[in-house]
C-alpha cells in the first residue's frame, strides 16, 4: 500500500514539473491592410517540428515544452505574406499578428484560387478548390463551364438543346449538387442544373468540393458540390459585354450594381443565341437555341461587429432562366424556365456559434415536344417547390458541432400525350456533425482533427386523385428512409517553409430517385421486367494529400502547390441515364453493382510573384464495367499557362479526354421496350487560346477580347451534328465606375 502510495506521489510530482515547463501561446493572424483572419497559416518554432496552424478565424494555439526546444522565436510564414519571426515574449494573448502580403495580385488573374477561406466550418475539409472572378471575367467564356473545364475530374455534358451540366468523378449529372450562395438551385424533379444559364459577370467565385459533403443539406449525398457565390459588392456602377462568335452565336449581358446606405444591391440581364446547321446534308433544317437570364440580390450587414463581420446578414436572391431549343431536323422542340427566389438570415452570437436559416421558392416548367416513328409526342413537366433550412454551427478551441434541418415540399404534374399525373414529395432532413480538433502540432506528422457526421432523410411521396390519372400513380413508391454517415481524420505536418495535409475520409450514403426519374422509368421501362426504380447506395473512401512549399529565395520561383487524391466509390443499384437518339429525351434504369477507382493530381507553381501562372492536372479512372458510366472517359490530362503583366493578359490551356463507351436508345419495339445501342466515342483533345486587353479612361474601363475554342480539333460530328470542333469568338465591354 504504501508502496502505491509513494508512486503515485512520485508520478504526480513528475506530471507536476514537466507541467511547469510547459507554456501556451495564443494569437490570431490577420491581413495588415484590411485585418481579415487568414487561415492555413503556418506557425512553428525556429529549427524544429513543433507547429500549428491557425484555424478559420485566424486563431492559433500552441502549447510548448520548453525543455525540448532551444530557440524561443516563432516562425509565421503563409504562401501568400512576407516571413516574420516574433519571440514568445513578445505575443500578448490573443494578440493580433499582422502579415504583409507579399505577392501583387493583378486583376485579371487568380493567383491563390486554391488556397481561399475556407467558407464551409461543416464541411471535411478535402478536396476544396475556389475559383476566383479575377480568372475568369471578360476573357472570351462561353458560360460557366468553361471555367470549370480545366478541373481534372470534371466532365463537360453538353447537349443539343444546348444545355449544359456537369459529372464529377464518374458520377451522373444529377449527383453533382448546383448551390447558389449555398443555396440549392438543381431542379427537383431531375435533380439537374443548367449552368450555361448562369450568368458568370456576376460570381465572386465558384468553389468545388469534391467527395460526399456537407456543405449543405441537400450535397450530402451527392458526389460533389459548385457553390457559386455571387459578389454582392462590386466594383463597379455599370457593365455591358457584348460577344459575337462561330455558328452565328451571339451573346450579351448587362450588370448594375450600387451600395446604398449599408445596402449592396446589383442586377443583370442577358441573352444567348446560337444556330447549328447539320453537316453533310443539302436543306437548310439545323438547331436554333435561344436562352435568357435575370438576376437580382441584396445584402444588407446589420448590428455590432463581431469577429470582423456584422453580427446579421439577410440576403436575398433572384434568378430567372429561360431557354428555347428547336430541330428542324427531327422536329424536337424544348421550352424551358425556372424562376428561384431565396432568401437568408444569417447571425453570429459571441458565445454560442452561428446560425443561418432560408427559405427558398423554386418554380421549374418544361414543355417537351418531338416525333418518334411518325407519331408526335408531347411531355409537360411543372415544378413548384419549397425549402426551409435551419442550421447552427458551435466553434471552438478544441470542437466544433454542427446542426441542420431541412424540409421540403415539392408538387410536380407531369401531362404526356394529354394525360396527366400530379404529385406530392415531402422530405424532411436532420444531419449533424462533430468534429474534434488537436491544434498543437509537436512532430514532423501528427493528427489534426477527426470528425463525425450523419444524415437521416424521410420522404413521403403521394398522388393527387383526379379523373384522367393513369395507372403509372399506382406503381410509385409512396414512402423512403435512409440514413448515411461519415467519418474524416487528418494529419499535418509544419516544417517551417512549407505545409502538408493528408485527409482520409470514408462514406456510407444513398441516393433516393427523384419522382420524375420514377415516372419515366415506369413509362419508358428499358427491360421488360419491373423497371421501378430503387434508392442506390454507395460507399467511398478517399485519401487526399496536399502540399505547398514557399520555401525559395528566386524571385523568379514564388510558390508550388501540390495535390494528390485516391479514391473508390462502389455503388448498388447503379442508377443511369440514357438518352434517345438524337434527342433530348430522357430515359432512366438501376444498373448492376459497380465499382469505380481513381486517381487524381495537379500541380500549380508561381513566377515572377504571380505574373506567371502554370498548371498542370491529370486524372485517370478505373471502371470495371463501363455500361454503368455511359460516356464517361477514363483520363483527362490539363495543363495551362497564364501570363499577366500590366499591358495585357494571355491564357493558353491543353485538354485530352479519353474515349468512351456507352448505350443509347435506338428504337421502341411495338411493346414499347426500349431497344438499346452500344456507341464508343473517340478520344478529344483540344488547345484553347485567349488574348485580352484592357483601356482605361477616367470612370471608364473597356477591355476587348480574341479567343479560340478546341483549335487543335476540325470538327467531331455526332448525329450530324459538329460538337467540339474549332470555334472562334470575340468579345467586348464597357464598365463605368
Amino acid at each position: 500500500m504504501k508502496h502505491k502510495i509513494f508512486t503515485l506521489i512520485f508520478s504526480l510530482f513528475i506530471f507536476i514539473q514537466l507541467f511547469g515547463q510547459n507554456i501556451v501561446i495564443k494569437g490570431t493572424v490577420v491581413d495588415s491592410t484590411d485585418s481579415k483572419p487568414i487561415q492555413s497559416v503556418n506557425i512553428s518554432i525556429k529549427d524544429s517540428y513543433i507547429g500549428t496552424i491557425t484555424d478559420d478565424n485566424g486563431h492559433f494555439r500552441l502549447s510548448i515544452d520548453t525543455s525540448k526546444v532551444k530557440s524561443r522565436s516563432l516562425i509565421i510564414s503563409h504562401v501568400k505574406y512576407k516571413l516574420k519571426k516574433i519571440n514568445f515574449g513578445d505575443i500578448k494573448d490573443r494578440e493580433k499578428i499582422k502579415l504583409i502580403e507579399k505577392v501583387f495580385q493583378f486583376k485579371n488573374i487568380s493567383i491563390y484560387g486554391n488556397i481561399n477561406e475556407f467558407e464551409y466550418k461543416q464541411e471535411i475539409r478535402n478536396a476544396v478548390t475556389s475559383i476566383s472572378s479575377a480568372s475568369f471575367e471578360d476573357v472570351g467564356n462561353i458560360d460557366v463551364t468553361d471555367v470549370l473545364k480545366s478541373e481534372q475530374s470534371i466532365h463537360i455534358n453538353e447537349k443539343l438543346n444546348g444545355e449544359k451540366n456537369i459529372s464529377i468523378r464518374g458520377s451522373n449529372s444529377d449527383e453533382v449538387v448546383i448551390l447558389y450562395d449555398g443555396i440549392p438551385i438543381n431542379n427537383n424533379y431531375s435533380n439537374n442544373s443548367d449552368l450555361s444559364l448562369i450568368n458568370e459577370d456576376i460570381l465572386d467565385h465558384i468553389d468545388i468540393i469534391k467527395g460526399n459533403n456537407v456543405a449543405s443539406m441537400g450535397a450530402y449525398n451527392s458526389s460533389a458540390v459548385i457553390n457559386l457565390v455571387p459578389k454582392y459588392k462590386q466594383d463597379y456602377l455599370v457593365k455591358f459585354n457584348q460577344q459575337f462568335g462561330s455558328y452565328n452565336s451571339g451573346k450579351w449581358n448587362l450588370n448594375l450594381h450600387k451600395d446604398l446606405f449599408g445596402v449592396n444591391m446589383f442586377s443583370g440581364i442577358g441573352n444567348t443565341s446560337s444556330k447549328l446547321n447539320y453537316v453533310d446534308t443539302t436543306t437548310n433544317s439545323g438547331i436554333l437555341n435561344t436562352s435568357s437570364d435575370i438576376t437580382a440580390g441584396l445584402s444588407i450587414p446589420f448590428g455590432k461587429t463581431f469577429k470582423d463581420k456584422k453580427q446579421h446578414n439577410i440576403k436575398a436572391i433572384f434568378l430567372q432562366n429561360e431557354r428555347k431549343y428547336e430541330n428542324s431536323q427531327i422536329s424536337d422542340t424544348l421550352e424551358t424556365d425556372q424562376t428561384l427566389m431565396n432568401l437568408k438570415f444569417h447571425k453570429i452570437f459571441k458565445n454560442i456559434g452561428e446560425s443561418s436559416f432560408y427559405f427558398s421558392k423554386q418554380n421549374s416548367n418544361q414543355a417537351h415536344s418531338w416525333v418518334y416513328n411518325d407519331s408526335s409526342r408531347k411531355r409537360i413537366l411543372e415544378d413548384n417547390t419549397n425549402i426551409f433550412q435551419g442550421d447552427h454551427i458551435y466553434d471552438t478551441e478544441n470542437i466544433s458541432i454542427f446542426l441542420a434541418y431541412q424540409n421540403k415540399k415539392s408538387k410536380i404534374s407531369e401531362t404526356y400525350n394529354e394525360n396527366t399525373e400530379n404529385f406530392q414529395r415531402s422530405n424532411n432532413n436532420i444531419s449533424g456533425g462533430l468534429q474534434f480538433k488537436n491544434n498543437d502540432i509537436s512532430s514532423l506528422f501528427d493528427l489534426k482533427d477527426v470528425q463525425l457526421s450523419f444524415k437521416y432523410e424521410n420522404v413521403s411521396d403521394s398522388k393527387i386523385e383526379l379523373s384522367d390519372i393513369s395507372a403509372i400513380s399506382d406503381s410509385i413508391k409512396d414512402r423512403w428512409h435512409e440514413k448515411s454517415f461519415m467519418i474524416s481524420t487528418s494529419f499535418i505536418g509544419t516544417p517551417k517553409y512549407f505545409l502538408y495535409k493528408v485527409n482520409f475520409n470514408y462514406f456510407s450514403g444513398f441516393r433516393i430517385p427523384s419522382l420524375l426519374q420514377q415516372v419515366t422509368a415506369l413509362r419508358f421501362p428499358i427491360t421488360e421486367k419491373n423497371n421501378t426504380l430503387l434508392t442506390e447506395y454507395k460507399s467511398n473512401l478517399e485519401i487526399v494529400n496536399t502540399l505547398a512549399i514557399n520555401k525559395f529565395d528566386s524571385n523568379i520561383l514564388s510558390e508550388i502547390l501540390f495535390k494528390f487524391s485516391i479514391f473508390t466509390n462502389s455503388y448498388q443499384n447503379k442508377m443511369r441515364m440514357l438518352h434517345l437518339k438524337g434527342s433530348s429525351v430522357q430515359y432512366f434504369d438501376n444498373y448492376n453493382d459497380a465499382q469505380i477507382y481513381g486517381i487524381e493530381t495537379s500541380v500549380t507553381p508561381l513566377f515572377v510573384n504571380g505574373v506567371c501562372k502554370l498548371n498542370f492536372s491529370a486524372s485517370k479512372y478505373f471502371i470495371e464495367n463501363k455500361l454503368a458510366f455511359p460516356f464517361k472517359p477514363t483520363s483527362k490530362l490539363a495543363t495551362g499557362l497564364i501570363i499577366a503583366p500590366k499591358m495585357f493578359n494571355f491564357s493558353i490551356q491543353f485538354f485530352h479526354e479519353s474515349g468512351s463507351m456507352g448505350l443509347f436508345v435506338n428504337e421502341i419495339n411495338n411493346n414499347g421496350v426500349l431497344i438499346l445501342k452500344k456507341m464508343e466515342m473517340d478520344s478529344f483533345k483540344s488547345l484553347d487560346i485567349q488574348l485580352k486587353k484592357e483601356f482605361k479612361l477616367w470612370r471608364f474601363n473597356t477591355y476587348i477580347s480574341v479567343s479560340g475554342k478546341n483549335i487543335l480539333n476540325d470538327k467531331m460530328v455526332l448525329e450530324g451534328i459538329a460538337l467540339k470542333d474549332r470555334r472562334f469568338y470575340l468579345s467586348g465591354g464597357i464598365e463605368f465606375k
